[in-house]
C-alpha cells in the first residue's frame, strides 16, 4: 500500500506528491522480480541444452572419445570405416583418395582425424588408422 507523505511545492506551485512505499509490497515485488529472472535463466539454459542435445558420443568407452553431431554421423556412416596399416611412403591424403576417390578428400580427412582422435599431418609406417572407404553399391 502506498502512503501519501505530502504535496511537493516548487516556488509556490504544487508539482506533485511524495510517496512512501510499503515495505511488504516492495518485498513482494522484489521476490516476483527475482523469481522472474531465475525463470528466464532456466529457460535460456534449457534452450541451450536443446540446441546441443544432438551432440552424441559414438561410444562412451573413454573420456577422449570424439563427439559427433547427427549431421557428422550421417556423413561418416555414408562410408565404410576400415582400419589401414600405413606402409612406407604412404600419406593420409593418398590413402583416403585411394579409398574414396569420389569424396571430398579434405572433408573426409577431417573426419578421419576426428575418428582417430589425432592430427593426421604426419603418419608413420606400421601405424594403424581408421579411414573412410566408399561403400560398394548394394551394401548398407
Amino acid at each position: 500500500m502506498l502512503y501519501v507523505k505530502g504535496d511537493v511545492f516548487v516556488k509556490g506551485a504544487r508539482v506533485g506528491r511524495m510517496y512512501i512505499i510499503d515495505e511488504e509490497r516492495f518485498m513482494k515485488f522484489g521476490l516476483f522480480f527475482v523469481a522472474s529472472i531465475l525463470l528466464l535463466v532456466l529457460f535460456v539454459l534449457l534452450a541451450v541444452n536443446t540446441v546441443y542435445a544432438d551432440k552424441v558420443p559414438e561410444n562412451t568407452d573413454s573420456a577422449s572419445t570424439p563427439v559427433f553431431s547427427r549431421k557428422e554421423l550421417s556423413y561418416i556412416n555414408s562410408f565404410e570405416k576400415v582400419e589401414i596399416v600405413v606402409s612406407k611412403g604412404d600419406t593420409a591424403w593418398d590413402i583416403q583418395e585411394r579409398l574414396a576417390p569420389k569424396a571430398d578428400t579434405r572433408k573426409a580427412l577431417y573426419y578421419v582425424a576426428k575418428l582417430n582422435n589425432r592430427v593426421i599431418g604426419d603418419i608413420f609406417e606400421g601405424e594403424k588408422l581408421i579411414f573412410l572407404k566408399e561403400k560398394q553399391k548394394g551394401a548398407n
